[in-house]
């Protein structure tokens, strides 16, 4: 646990609250929150990967409001990524 990396750390966190019920489901949203809005894409397409899940154990409106205006950033940075991407290919092709 020593070398797990904070972000592991705090999955790991989740994963004990939920199970054990440690603390108001509510509470998890901020942390994950800042997972889906971390630097690093790939811990960003991680917590994206786990949004339907737990977007589950929280209230809709909640999910509404704090979770879906993160998939939107993410959504919008992959459509980006896709159009460059689909760019560089053309200007190959030529």
């Amino acid at each position: 646990f020593n070398q797990c990396s904070f972000n592991e750390r705090v999955a790991h966190s989740f994963q004990l609250n939920i199970l054990f019920g440690s603390c108001d489901r509510a509470e998890l949203v901020p942390a994950y929150v800042r997972l889906l809005r971390d630097n690093e894409a790939e811990v960003r397409i991680a917590a994206a990967g786990k949004v339907t899940k737990f977007c589950k154990i929280v209230s809709v409106p909640l999910a509404i409001q704090s979770i879906l205006p993160c998939v939107k950033v993410i959504q919008a940075n992959f459509d980006d990524w896709q159009n460059k991407v689909e760019a560089i290919i053309e200007l190959r092709e030529y």
